[in-house]
């Protein structure tokens, strides 16, 4: 059943990106976040952190931005369903903004802390909160604005952003242990 949900959301996403049907603001957000964690890991791999190719390095990112997309819908999906507001599971358009805010706190949290982390080691906690934070605020800021098209209730922005603290924190240990296991 989850496989199911995970290649259906997968190639949904994938068609309704490559068919163009989707707003601008999509593509535009895409290529942000490509470019910007595309650029964090190429100073990473200067810096002799990764010792990844630059082919290598578009092709980690370009898949692992559809990897969080993918995750993120799915996060949106199933957090949905605990909602009792009007909000619709099945409106692509809205799932797809959740998603892109969520990958944006990720890719966000990761870059910063990363920069951060030059001179000391920082714990999976601040990990944790940081990605919680910003995801937190980033859709305080769209309730705000009422650009999803839709209130989303605390309770739902709670359960988002506690995700977002968890995704957050298994990123950086799978990028961890891929580090690890190469030296």
């Amino acid at each position: 059943m989850l496989l199911k949900e995970i290649i259906t959301v997968t190639v949904g996403l994938i068609t309704d990106f490559l068919s163009f049907q989707l707003d601008a603001y999509f593509y535009i957000w895409f290529l942000a976040l490509f470019f910007s964690s595309l650029a964090a890991t190429l100073v990473q791999r200067a810096e002799g952190k990764i010792a990844y190719s630059k082919a290598e390095c578009v092709g980690i990112n370009l898949l692992a931005i559809v990897l969080y997309l993918v995750i993120g819908t799915l996060l949106a999906r199933y957090f949905m369903s605990f909602e009792d507001q009007q909000v619709i599971a099945d409106d692509k358009i809205m799932l797809y903004k959740i998603s892109f805010m969520l990958t944006s706190a990720v890719i966000f949290v990761d870059i910063v802390l990363d920069r951060l982390k030059k001179e000391r080691k920082f714990s999976y906690t601040l990990e944790f909160f940081a990605g919680s934070a910003v995801c937190f605020l980033l859709f305080q800021i769209s309730n705000q604005t009422d650009w999803i098209g839709t209130r989303l209730s605390l309770s739902y922005i709670i359960m988002v952003a506690i995700a977002a603290g968890i995704y957050t924190l298994a990123m950086k240990f799978l990028l961890e242990y891929e580090n690890h296991k190469e030296k």
